[in-house]
């Protein structure tokens, strides 16, 4: 379950609140936020199809992250359960 946004488009984009910036790969984000909003485990993450699920380190802290696109990943940590500070990340441009 979506704990919590690290940022505004993100939360409002959940919310299901169309943003702009977000328009070219919406409906792939939509599925990937309805997968991390309904996994428990970080193995619901894993076995779901095309997931593209991968760990890094930022700040000294472990995040996850599931592919959108080549460029644009959905990012959160996952503690207890429930993922915290998701976002939606583009390493293409200034978008994160």
């Amino acid at each position: 379950m979506i704990h919590s946004f690290a940022d505004e488009l993100t939360r409002r984009f959940a919310h299901k609140e169309r943003v702009p910036e977000f328009l070219p790969f919406e409906r792939l984000a939509l599925r990937k936020l309805a997968i991390l909003e309904s996994a428990t485990t970080l193995d619901d993450l894993r076995a779901a199809p095309m997931s593209g699920l991968q760990k890094f380190s930022e700040d000294e802290r472990i995040y996850w992250s599931l592919a959108i696109t080549a460029q644009v990943k959905l990012c959160f940590r996952w503690e207890g359960g429930d993922a915290h500070d998701v976002s939606i990340r583009n390493y293409k441009s200034a978008l994160h």
